[in-house]
């Protein structure tokens, strides 16, 4: 993967903390890795410095481990999302869009205090099956998130 993909030094090094990560606890299943917490990684870099070729060859190494399932790509908004082949955090989390008196779309507003995330039983069981296999949550233009978006996403995935 890393030969037909022409990673650059800093790439590699990104490709490979992510890789070990994911062939040691999800394909060789190794105790010692199994009892570490999960890997949280922030890739960042202004545009044009490959972060999406990196995880264009990470997903490489999932397909070919048979795991390319259990990746799911976001971003904020619907371009971003499709330029990488994913959803809106919004949709692929069933988080309200939060829109103001005039039905404009509402920036969170990161001085809140409190983030409150309602989602119905179904709804959770759904989206609990839904996401049950995947290991990989890939954000892209993360830059764009609101601390309350954060903390809707951190809300929807546990």
């Amino acid at each position: 993967v890393l030969l037909s993909y022409s990673l650059n030094t800093k790439q590699v090094e990104a490709f490979e903390i992510i890789t070990t990560s994911i062939i040691n606890r999800h394909v060789l299943k190794k105790t010692d890795w199994l009892e570490k917490d999960p890997l949280r990684l922030f890739l960042t870099g202004p545009s044009g410095t490959g972060k999406t070729h990196v995880v264009k060859a990470v997903k490489e190494v999932l397909k070919h481990f048979g795991l390319d399932h259990t990746i799911r790509f976001a971003a904020p908004t619907g371009g971003a999302a499709n330029l990488i082949d994913g959803t809106t955090i919004h949709k692929g989390l069933g988080i309200a869009i939060k829109r103001d008196k005039h039905g404009f779309t509402r920036v969170g507003n990161d001085d809140e205090h409190e983030v409150s995330f309602t989602i119905s039983n179904t709804s959770r069981a759904q989206l609990r099956s839904d996401w049950k296999d995947v290991i990989i949550l890939m954000i892209d233009e993360v830059s764009l998130l609101s601390l309350s978006l954060l903390g809707e996403i951190d809300a929807a995935l546990c």
